[in-house]
């Protein structure tokens, strides 16, 4: 992670710099639920409580920024802390295509996760660096640092390592995929 961010996310580390690494712990327990606690229930089910749940706290965001606004840094560096805004065409645009390639996306991995165990599944979820890094190159002209394609490197292949099976997996593996 601090390859892939760089040294400055450590430098003046405070609580806000510990939240993606919570968030991402967060998440990994929410996919092992998903397996243990949701594997009956419909992935539809899920998808729309997931998208529900998102637009719900983005709503409540919006009403928190509205009513003690932030101080705003111009363009894209305040995007976070800036309130509710009049969309552009384009804005429009690629949220919308955003939103249908999540909405798969996120739909299927509810399924994977529902299916398969999440050692499993996950290693998948590891092909967000190079589809991120390739939309930030064809949308923003944005390249990588050879550090941070380095800390990408080591992620996916520790998710590899993570996913590597026994044969006792493999075996439940076959047995759940034929039933």
């Amino acid at each position: 992670m601090i390859l892939v961010l760089g040294p400055a996310a450590l430098a003046g580390a405070s609580l806000a710099a510990t939240l993606p690494v919570l968030s991402g712990a967060l998440y990994a327990m929410g996919n092992i639920a998903t397996r243990e606690w949701c594997a009956d229930e419909r992935a539809e089910v899920l998808l729309a409580g997931f998208f529900l749940m998102l637009g719900l706290l983005g709503i409540i965001g919006l009403g928190v920024l509205a009513l003690s606004p932030l101080p705003v840094p111009h363009g894209a560096a305040g995007f976070v802390q800036r309130g509710a805004t009049w969309p552009t065409v384009d804005f429009l645009g690629w949220t919308f295509l955003q939103a249908a390639g999540s909405l798969l996306g996120v739909g299927m991995m509810i399924r994977a996760y529902q299916i398969a165990e999440a050692s499993r599944v996950s290693v998948f979820e590891y092909m967000i660096l190079p589809a991120s890094a390739f939309w930030g190159w064809a949308i923003w002209s944005e390249t990588l640092a050879p550090m941070a394609v380095f800390g990408m490197a080591l992620i996916a292949l520790a998710g590899v390592l993570i996913g590597r099976q026994s044969p006792t997996a493999s075996r439940q593996w076959r047995r759940h995929s034929e039933t």
